[in-house]
Order: structure tokens, then C-alpha cells, then sequence
């Protein structure tokens, strides 16, 4: 199950980082990768604790509000897709090339 989990994150992490490696210029791209490194590991800490005052464990045992999670997460990934989906017009706009 973890080496699927693997495959279904960098299957999305690979392509997106190539896309979004195209819209600073060549002498631009370190520093551009660099603050997007930055605000993709601070983004990752603040989920972290959000997710963290979201489930909370009974004393019993059992994890509550973990559904919630759930659609938040389905919700973050259809705003993402439209939004790499802008950023992909946006490149293919400036490169000259049709959107598909």
C-alpha cells in the first residue's frame, strides 16, 4: 500500500514541478525554486497542525473527524487542478503554442 501511495504523489509532484519550473526565465528559475521549496515546506508544517486540531483521538481509541480531512483534501485537489490548469494555459499562451 505505501509503494502505491508513493507512485500516486510523485505521479503528481514530477509533472507539476516541471510546469511550474517553466514560468520564471532560465536566470530566474534557482531563486523561483527555491522560495517555491520554501513555501511548499512551510505549507506542509501549517497542514500538518491544522490536520492535527482537526482529528482528535477519543479515549477509547478510535480517531474522530477523520472524514473531515477527506473533503478537505478532495476539495484542495480540485483547486489545485484548476489552478494548474491556468497555469498550463498560461505557459503554453507565452511559448505560442495552442491549449489543448
Amino acid at each position: 500500500v505505501n509503494v502505491i501511495f508513493f507512485v500516486g504523489i510523485f505521479s503528481r509532484i514530477i509533472p507539476s514541478q516541471a510546469l511550474i519550473s517553466s514560468l520564471p526565465a532560465p536566470a530566474n528559475r534557482g531563486a523561483f525554486m527555491s522560495i517555491n521549496s520554501s513555501l511548499q515546506q512551510v505549507s506542509g508544517g501549517i497542514a500538518s497542525v491544522i490536520s492535527g486540531l482537526i482529528v482528535i483521538q477519543t479515549v477509547e481509541g478510535p480517531l474522530l473527524h477523520f472524514d473531515t480531512l477527506g473533503y478537505i483534501l478532495f476539495c484542495t485537489v480540485l483547486i489545485s487542478w484548476f489552478l494548474m490548469n491556468r497555469i498550463n494555459k498560461l505557459v503554453l499562451k507565452r511559448e505560442g503554442r495552442s491549449t489543448i
